[in-house]
C-alpha cells in the first residue's frame, strides 16, 4: 500500500511539474513575441531565443513524460497484482537536468515577473524614443514613416512598456499628467514649447536627460539641447504622465 501511495504522489508531482514547465514556456514565448523589435537584428535575436527555449523546454517535458509513463504503468500493474521489471528509480541524469531547468525557469521568470516592479518606465520611454532618431518629419504623421511632434510622443508612449495612450495633440497632452519643474525633469517626461503663437503650446518632446529632449522637429526626429536659444526662449513647461 505504501508503494502504491508513493506512486500516486510521484505521478501527481510529475504532472504538476510538467504543467508548470509548459505554462512557463508559453508565458516566455508570449513575452518575446509581444513587442515586434524595431531593428532586424533584434527580431532575429528574439526569434532565436524563442526557438532555443522551446527546444530546451521540450526536452525537459519529454523527460518528465517518460517518468510519468513509467510511474503510471508500474502503478497499474501493482493494482493488478503484477510486478514488471520497469525501473521506478529516477535516472541519474534526470534530476540534475530537471534541477537545471528549474533554476533557469526561476531565474528567467523571477526576473520577468519583477520587471514591472523594477523597471524605470521613464528610462524605457526615452530609450524607445532614441530608436526613432532620424525618422522623417511629416505634418500630421503618427508612424515611423513620418512624425509630427505630438504624433511622435503619442506613438512612443503607446509602443513603449508603458502602453500608455496619451492625447493626439501637444495642447491636449499638456493637459494630462503632473506638472514638473525643469530642475526636476527625469527621462521620459514630456516637455512643451510654444513654437507658434507666443505662450501657446504647439510642440512637445520627450526629455532624454542631460538637458536634452527627443522630438519630431521640422528636420525630423532628433536630439535637441534645451539650452539652445530657440528652444530656451519658447519653453512652456513639463508634465510627467507616468505614475
Amino acid at each position: 500500500m505504501r508503494k502504491i501511495q508513493w506512486l500516486r504522489v510521484s505521478f501527481a508531482k510529475c504532472l504538476m511539474v510538467k504543467e508548470h514547465f509548459i505554462a512557463d514556456l508559453q508565458r516566455l514565448v508570449r513575452r518575446l513575441d509581444i513587442e515586434e523589435p524595431k531593428h532586424k537584428n533584434k527580431t532575429s535575436d528574439a526569434k532565436h531565443a524563442s526557438a532555443t527555449l522551446q527546444k530546451f523546454f521540450t526536452l525537459g517535458i519529454k523527460m518528465i513524460n517518460v517518468h510519468i509513463f513509467e510511474t503510471e504503468v508500474h502503478f497499474l500493474n501493482l493494482r493488478g497484482g503484477v510486478e514488471m521489471s520497469i525501473s521506478l528509480s529516477v535516472p541519474k541524469w534526470l534530476l540534475p537536468v530537471l534541477s537545471i531547468l528549474s533554476l533557469v525557469v526561476a531565474f528567467i521568470f523571477g526576473t520577468v515577473s519583477n520587471a514591472s516592479a523594477t523597471i524605470n518606465y521613464g528610462e524605457e520611454v526615452a530609450a524607445v524614443a532614441n530608436d526613432y532618431v532620424g525618422s522623417p518629419y511629416k505634418y500630421g504623421g503618427t508612424t515611423p514613416k513620418g512624425f509630427d511632434a505630438s504624433g511622435f510622443t503619442q506613438y512612443v508612449y503607446k509602443n513603449a512598456a508603458t502602453k500608455l495612450a496619451i492625447p493626439r495633440t501637444s495642447a491636449a497632452q499638456y493637459k494630462v499628467g503632473k506638472f514638473i519643474k525643469q530642475s526636476a525633469l527625469q527621462r521620459g517626461d514630456l516637455v512643451f514649447y510654444a513654437t507658434g503663437a507666443k505662450g501657446k503650446v504647439s510642440f512637445v518632446g520627450i526629455y532624454n536627460g542631460n538637458g536634452t529632449f527627443i522630438g519630431a522637429t521640422s528636420k525630423g526626429v532628433k536630439v535637441v539641447k534645451m539650452s539652445d536659444k530657440y528652444w530656451k526662449d519658447r519653453y512652456i513647461g513639463a508634465k510627467r504622465v507616468i505614475k
